[in-house]
This record gives C-alpha cells, structure tokens and sequence, in this order.
C-alpha cells in the first residue's frame, strides 16, 4: 500500500510518497524490482524525486537498492514511437526526462551492483522495442540487422541463410526441403 501528501509548507519538495514493503525479510531480489515498479507508478509524470530506500529494523543493502532503480527503469518504459504527438505531448518530450537519486547506505556497492542491472534492463528494453515493432516494420531482414548492431556489445552473432536452416533441419523457422 502506498501513501501520498503534499509537502510540508516552505519545503522544497511537491509531495511526499510511503509506500508499504510488507514483511521486510520476505525481500527477495524480485520484490525490490516490484517495490522499483510501484514507485514508477506512483508518480506519474516526475521530474526530480528522491526515494529513501529505508526500512525499520531492516538493512537495505547494495543490490536491494540497485534492484529498486532497476524496476523504476523497468516500470518507466513505454513504446510511443508511432504514436501521433499532440502539441501538448511534443513540450512533455522537450522536457527533461525524469531524474531519479535513491539514497541508500551505501551507495558505492549500489552503483556497482546497478552497472550489471542496467545491462539487464537495456536487453530488456531491446527486447520490448522489438516485440513492439510492427511487422512490416520489422521483418526478418530487419531483426537480423538489429541483431547484427548486438556485436558492438560484445555479443556473438550467426545468422543463417535459407539453405543452412534447411542443412540444420530447422522446420520451425522454415519449411523443410520438399520430400
């Protein structure tokens, strides 16, 4: 459960936001990314926001913080690339994008823990890009470019033409060769 109240008079801040965990040692890795995904969801359209990753009688290490980001990150996604923009919409996107700072004990393992996550979350998101891309966007030409672009990274690609699908006896993917 979540609650919301507006800032204090004279402070800095717009509102304020608790949100409730439950019992603090049923935390596992897959709740903190469900806690970052509440807290994306919480504040609609933020600009700055600060989130205390704090709880009583619990320590919030490292990961647990990093895996918190990694679900706000995961929760913020949105695929509005062929989306008409109305003129209200286009000031939005000239905005600056949201700024997120969680401030946790000991930021240091948090950042660290956080570089291996944000790979997740970009394969992720790459993943939800591809999905999302309509068909006759996005044919097999295509995807096999996109994936091609994966090697800068690091990544081993093969891509196989019509007669190594045939030769591996990929039928799924292919038709096998007539009998």
């Amino acid at each position: 459960t979540s609650v919301e109240v507006l800032a204090p008079q004279g402070s800095d801040l717009d509102r304020l936001a608790v949100l409730g965990v439950g019992k603090a040692s049923a935390l596992d890795e897959y709740a903190w990314l469900r806690l970052g995904g509440a807290v994306s969801a919480l504040l609609r359209k933020p600009g700055e926001v600060a989130v205390v990753a704090d709880l009583a009688g619990a320590k919030v290490s490292g990961a647990d913080a990093a895996n918190l980001a990694a679900g706000i990150l995961l929760r913020a996604y949105s695929f509005d690339k062929y989306k008409t923009k109305k003129e209200s919409d286009e000031k939005a996107a000239s905005a600056k994008p949201a700024k997120y700072t969680i401030h946790c004990t000991d930021p240091s393992v948090a950042k660290k823990a956080f570089a291996t996550l944000q790979a997740v979350v970009d394969g992720v998101t790459l993943a939800r890009d591809l999905v999302n891309e309509p068909a006759n966007m996005l044919g097999p030409v295509e995807f096999a470019a996109r994936a091609k672009e994966l090697e800068k990274l690091g990544v081993a690609v093969e891509i196989l033409t019509e007669k190594e699908m045939r030769k591996l006896g990929i039928g799924a993917l292919h038709d096998p060769a007539p009998s």
